[in-house]
């Protein structure tokens, strides 16, 4: 289950890494035809918009990473409970494994909010893009802020 979500997680940041790309190239092209803004302004404007993007896959990742080093300490204490040369009391052992199942569950739930809230975001975001470059509305650096709402 952990293993599908991370699969799936790196997947989809990767298909948003893909979209973007060419959604930065569509538009490209049509600024350039309507001759409305300079490549160095739109290269700098997009710089923008993927920073910020590749800061919230960031943090995405650093939830995941820490999701999995206290998942391995997690296992290493349990090892270490049921060592044989450690006589280990059933009640605290079973209490430990309850409150670890906790905090796991925890942490899945905090980084699939975290990425469906990324998800909604960035598909109102193509969305928002897509929109403007079918009904041909991008004419202008401000028309392309207000159409992200930036």
């Amino acid at each position: 289950m952990i293993g599908a979500m991370v699969t799936n997680t790196y997947t989809t940041l990767d298909e948003f890494r893909k979209q973007r790309a060419q959604i930065n190239t569509d538009i490209s092209e049509i600024l350039a035809k309507n001759k409305s803004l300079r490549h160095k302004d739109f290269y700098t404007f997009m710089k923008d918009i993927d920073d910020n993007y590749r800061l919230k896959e960031q943090a995405i990742k650093d939830h995941i990473n820490s999701f999995f080093e206290e998942h391995k300490e997690a296992s290493q204490i349990i090892r270490d409970k049921l060592n044989l040369e450690n006589i280990v009391d059933a009640a605290s052992f079973k209490k430990y494994l309850t409150s670890y199942q906790e905090k796991q569950e925890a942490q899945l739930k905090n980084v699939e909010t975290l990425l469906n809230e990324f998800q909604i975001e960035y598909q109102h975001f193509l969305k928002s893009l897509c929109k403007a470059i079918e009904t041909g509305e991008l004419m202008n650096i401000k028309k392309l802020k207000d159409i992200l709402a930036i």
